[in-house]
């Protein structure tokens, strides 16, 4: 069992995940989910189940490692789209 606590809450990865990407339908396309459940997770509409709540904030952490963690800040992914 992981008991380490996550540098993100939900809510923060779903910032970070629209930062990184340029938008949240990018954010979405990188998690492999349609951009309308997406929206839907985001704006509490639709339960997020723990492994996905595990998966979002896992994979905005993984791409800000060793990044600066600032709400101002607006590093873009390599594969994000312009």
């Amino acid at each position: 069992m992981n008991t380490q606590t996550p540098l993100l809450n939900i809510n923060a990865a779903f910032d970070v995940l629209r930062g990184v990407y340029g938008s949240h339908v990018q954010a979405a396309a990188a998690l492999g989910i349609t951009a309308d459940h997406y929206r839907k997770l985001r704006n509490h509409r639709a339960a997020i189940p723990p492994r996905l709540a595990e998966y979002i904030i896992f994979k905005a952490s993984q791409v800000t490692d060793g990044w600066p963690q600032c709400s101002h800040c607006s590093r873009r992914s390599p594969d994000a789209k312009n």
